[in-house]
């Protein structure tokens, strides 16, 4: 218990309050104040949290320079970070999960997504190259769980793969394409899984065509570029 031992006015600061939307402001208020002495373990959870939140702010930040977010602040201020994966998923409407791309990574993250997460929230997976069915087959709640593959960056490339498992429910895909359509992507259903999606294949497919016009003298790459561009 990292507040043991801690006085009153100490722990009437707990840790969790730097999960706040204001972030690194929030961490600095707090660590000013005169009864404030945190220990090693709530220093480091505030310092990786503050780091996290101030992170996707200067990426966000980054975006607008280059005209790519109209408001960057506003969509800093609607990011909250949280101590533990259960904590997040414990009061989700809807999760969209974008762990590393390694199959026991997304079980291991899926397992506890179930057993935290409230029984109609649906667990979509970002993945891009494995199929639901890899790392849900064993949960007692993998009927809602889908892959939701969107593309980078969504908020300019609206398109969303929905694809369910076999075991994966209607309303669950249902309820997945109503959340992305809400935010303005544009979801799709990928009827049954298939290694790569739609948009992978379809992209791999104009690739080897691209590297063999180029490859066999048809044209240059400049121009392979130019069609694709402007064509």
């Amino acid at each position: 218990d990292v507040l043991a031992g801690l006085s009153a006015a100490q722990k009437a600061v707990p840790a969790r309050w730097l999960y706040d939307r204001r972030g690194s402001e929030l961490f600095e208020e707090i660590t000013r104040l005169p009864e404030y002495y945190p220990t090693r373990t709530e220093t480091a959870l505030l310092e990786e949290h503050a780091g996290a939140v101030a992170q996707v702010a200067d990426g966000l930040a980054g975006l607008a320079a280059h005209g790519l977010v109209a408001d960057a602040a506003a969509a800093a201020a609607r990011v909250i970070a949280s101590d533990t994966l259960e904590d997040a998923a414990s009061g989700a409407d809807f999760v969209q999960e974008n762990g590393p791309e390694q199959l026991e990574v997304k079980r291991a993250t899926f397992a506890r997504l179930d057993r935290a997460a409230p029984r109609e929230t649906v667990l979509a997976s970002s993945t891009s190259a494995i199929v639901a069915s890899r790392f849900t087959e064993t949960l007692a709640g993998r009927a809602r769980c889908l892959v939701g593959h969107p593309v980078n960056p969504p908020h300019l490339v609206p398109i969303v793969e929905v694809c369910g498992a076999p075991w994966t429910s209607a309303a669950a895909c249902a309820r997945a394409r109503e959340v992305y359509a809400s935010i303005g992507q544009a979801p799709i259903d990928v009827r049954r899984e298939v290694d790569g999606f739609i948009l992978n294949r379809l992209q791999g497919a104009l690739l080897a065509e691209a590297f063999r016009l180029v490859g066999e003298g048809y044209c240059s790459p400049q121009d392979l570029d130019l069609t694709l561009s402007e064509g």
